[in-house]
């Protein structure tokens, strides 16, 4: 893994849930005291566009000469080992496979090549996938740089007559310049998305 200068990412135009606080309090605490490697917050309120807000924190992590940035989307709950779950991995980009916020159904984020979606329900280890959202994804800064800017951005497709989000943009353009996408099933079984109530593995719904 070589020597670690982490960026943890947290990008918002709202007001924080308890929960995700909590987690991102015990996620800091634990990083604080093991000090395995150094590591910074980059907290970014008040933004108005996430594709603007992940692709300033991309450029002010270069600008930093940190090695990899973990971003952690403000509706979510994680455990205080994510970093070091993901780390470990040593890959380009590699993701929680979050479940949607969708009460009617219960889906999880991850797509596989066929564009089907990718269930973490019971699974383990790490698969390769061609697009995840980026809810809790850590990325290799190094491989991020070799595909060109905008790296985060909402295009619409006439093929599918459907918009793509900025987190799928973000992985297509990865794997265009030969980055491969993963996600670590293990560390999903412990994910939460926070809606009405806080998604997940553990709280099945539909």
């Amino acid at each position: 893994m070589g020597k670690v200068r982490l960026g943890i990412a947290v990008i918002s135009g709202r007001d924080h849930n308890p929960k995700f606080t909590k987690c991102l309090l015990e996620l800091v605490a634990r990083l604080t005291l093991e000090a395995k490697f150094t590591f910074q917050l980059m907290l970014r309120d008040n933004v108005g566009c996430l594709s603007a807000g992940r692709q300033l924190i991309l450029d002010q992590a270069v600008e930093a000469g940190l090695t990899h940035i973990l971003y952690i989307d403000d509706d979510m709950t994680f455990p205080t080992d994510v970093a070091y779950s993901l780390l470990k991995h040593d890959v380009d980009v590699v993701a929680l496979n979050a479940v949607r916020k969708d009460p009617a159904k219960w889906t999880f984020c991850a797509r596989g090549e066929d564009g089907a979606m990718v269930s973490s329900y019971g699974r383990m280890g790490l698969e390769q996938v061609r697009r995840v959202g980026m809810g809790v994804m850590l990325v290799n800064v190094e491989a991020a740089m070799k595909a060109p800017k905008p790296h985060f951005e909402v295009v619409y497709n006439r093929y599918s007559k459907a918009y793509i989000s900025e987190d799928y943009f973000f992985c297509d353009l990865m794997r265009a310049v030969g980055c491969k996408i993963y996600i670590d099933h293990d560390a999903s079984q412990n994910v939460g998305h926070v809606g009405d109530f806080v998604y997940g593995i553990c709280s099945p719904v539909g």
